[in-house]
């Protein structure tokens, strides 16, 4: 959230430096930087606690978007239900995840703002291992995640390098899940794997910065 502030800070006070009449005709290559805030506490790619950047261009009247994502997490938890270890931590999880995602979009033009509509591409692989020391075993779990999204969506030029907008869509994803629980007393483990298919609808609000 700090980043998120001293970006949005530093992008506002430039466009205010250098902010003058729009003329779209002139702008015919823009690129930028861009950040984003879910509406809702859902997800795009990975989590709702990931962190993504966007790499927008705009090439006349083609915009296309490039989305970097994120997520690292680990924690630590009880999770025996003995009452000899009810003070102790017993389990150790880790979770890492990075996404990709590439939208294509037609841009319609008015006087200070841009609407476009299209179709978003992404890849995620996200990975999770947890250590249970009661019961002396080992949970890894692999998720590899193809989406596409249809989307429509806006964006307002407060001044000719700074915008705010936001964007819907509805996005379809198919997960393949791999699981394997070792038992180290054992010397064992079982391997377990499936496939789900999910549909979300994300709206979001964005803010983009172009050089």
């Amino acid at each position: 959230m700090i980043i998120r502030k001293i970006f949005i800070t530093v992008i506002a006070i430039s466009s205010m430096l250098v902010s003058k009449e729009i003329d779209t005709e002139k702008d015919i290559f823009k690129v930028g930087i861009g950040l984003e805030f879910d509406l809702f506490a859902t997800t795009n790619l990975i989590s709702s606690n990931r962190a993504s950047l966007y790499i927008p261009v705009h090439i006349k009247k083609v915009f296309v978007e490039t989305e970097f994502t994120f997520f690292s997490e680990s924690n630590e938890g009880i999770n025996s239900t003995n009452s000899n270890y009810s003070s102790s931590l017993d389990r150790k999880t880790e979770e890492t995840g990075i996404g990709l995602a590439i939208g294509f979009y037609n841009v319609i033009e008015f006087d200070s703002m841009n609407m476009y509509s299209g179709l978003k591409l992404g890849y995620s692989s996200y990975e999770m291992s947890s250590n249970y020391s009661y019961y002396d075993n080992r949970l890894e779990e692999n998720i590899a995640t193809v989406a596409f999204s249809p989307v429509l969506g806006s964006e307002y030029f407060i001044s000719d390098n700074f915008t705010i907008g936001g964007e819907v869509s509805l996005k379809y994803s198919h997960s393949k899940t791999n699981a394997i629980l070792a038992y180290y007393d054992e010397g064992s483990s079982i391997v377990v794997s499936g496939k789900k298919t999910e549909t979300f609808f994300i709206p979001k609000f964005m803010i983009r910065y172009y050089f």
